[in-house]
């Protein structure tokens, strides 16, 4: 009987995905000025070691965004162009567009993690993933409820327990939801994003903690994006 073929490379854990990642966000400032294809060869790289690549993009912009040296401002803009050419690559080169989906709904349902070290991340995150909603490589409704679909955490040393989910607690959901819908709104006009805000069948006074619940429509309107608030 023929040999049988080759076993597949072990699958990398989350510790080695972690790590991988930071290399290649590292690599990536390494060059003058930083090259997208560092960022896209790391892709194929990881691919070819077995990693599941519907869990790289969540670490890889972690990885981004705690790069320190630079303005913190620019860490995401930065890594755009890599990776705007990655999913356009899709599977062959760099990340299927279910794969860059699965990677940025993990990142959001983490997100709450982030915000201690980096409370500028939800703020940031917003336009980068409405970019890619743009495109069409994931949906608000995606990306957005799952911010929303995060267990509540348990209460915190004063006793105090929220029903929100954490990042809603912790009052940075509705910067995320005003972000995406703006880079949205932007790139492809506001009734591409009233359509795809009205697709999601989303409330946005979810997004708000229960203090900011009240002046939800007021803040929307405030955002320039008045449509998000309920009829």
């Amino acid at each position: 009987p023929p040999p049988p073929p080759p076993p597949p490379p072990p699958a990398m854990s989350a510790g080695e995905m972690k790590n991988a990642t930071i290399t290649i966000i590292e690599s990536f400032h390494q060059t003058s000025p930083p090259k997208a294809e560092v960022i896209l060869e790391g892709l194929a790289d990881l691919r070819s070691r077995g990693a599941d690549m519907s869990g790289v993009l969540s670490p890889l912009l972690v990885a981004a965004l705690n790069h320190r040296g630079i303005n913190v401002e620019e860490r995401l803009t930065l890594v755009l162009p890599a990776l705007t050419a990655a999913v356009e690559k899709g599977a062959e080169g760099g990340l299927a567009a279910p794969e860059f989906e699965a990677g940025a709904v993990a990142l959001c349902r983490e997100l709450h993690n982030l915000v201690e070290d980096l409370p500028k991340a939800p703020k940031l995150l917003g336009p980068f993933l409405g970019a890619f909603v743009a495109a069409g490589a994931t949906s608000l409704g995606a990306l957005l409820g799952a911010i929303l679909d995060v267990e509540p955490l348990p209460s915190g040393d004063d006793g105090e327990e929220s029903t929100d989910p954490p990042l809603v607690a912790a009052g940075h959901a509705h910067e995320v939801l005003f972000g995406v819908v703006r880079a949205l709104k932007e790139a492809k006009g506001e009734e591409a994003a009233v359509a795809a805000w009205k697709d999601s069948k989303l409330d946005a006074t979810k997004f708000f903690d229960e203090f900011g619940r009240d002046m939800a429509g007021e803040d929307c309107a405030k955002a320039g994006l008045p449509f998000l608030a309920p009829a």
